[in-house]
C-alpha cells in the first residue's frame, strides 16, 4: 500500500494540469462534504485528538524510556513534565493528522476515479 501525503499526490490526478487539479479536488471534497460533514475535517479533528492523548500520556510514558544521558538534566519536575508533554501533544497531533489524512485519502480515490470516467480523462 502506498502512503499519500496530500491529496495532490494521487496518480488519478497526474493527468490534470494544477488548476484543473484543485477544481477536481475541490468538487470531490465537496461531494464527500453533502455525503457526511465529518469527513473532511476528520484530519483536524484526529490530529486534536492525537494531541490531547500525546499531551496526557506521554509525561506518563517517558520516565518508563528515559535514558541514563537525560537523566542528568537539572531540571524541576513540573518543567520536565511540561517539555514531555509539549513533546507528546506534538507527537500525538503529527499521528492523529496523518492517520486522519490517510482516511480522508481512502475516501476521496474512488469518488476521484468515478469522476475523472464520467469526466472521459
Amino acid at each position: 500500500m502506498k502512503v499519500y501525503f496530500s491529496v495532490s499526490q494521487l496518480p488519478e490526478l497526474a493527468s490534470l494540469k494544477v488548476p484543473q487539479q484543485h477544481l477536481v479536488k475541490a468538487h470531490i471534497l465537496e461531494k464527500i462534504r453533502e455525503a457526511n460533514r465529518w469527513i473532511p475535517r476528520l484530519r483536524v479533528l484526529m490530529s486534536v485528538l492525537g494531541g490531547i492523548v500525546g499531551w496526557f500520556a506521554f509525561p506518563f510514558l517517558a520516565p518508563l524510556i528515559h535514558s541514563e544521558a537525560l537523566r542528568g538534566i537539572s531540571a524541576n519536575s513540573v518543567s520536565l513534565f511540561a517539555l514531555y508533554a509539549a513533546l507528546g501533544m506534538g507527537a500525538g497531533s503529527s499521528v492523529g493528522g496523518f492517520i486522519g489524512n490517510q482516511v480522508l485519502i481512502s475516501k476521496v480515490r474512488p469518488l476521484l476515479k468515478q469522476e475523472m470516467s464520467h469526466l472521459n480523462i
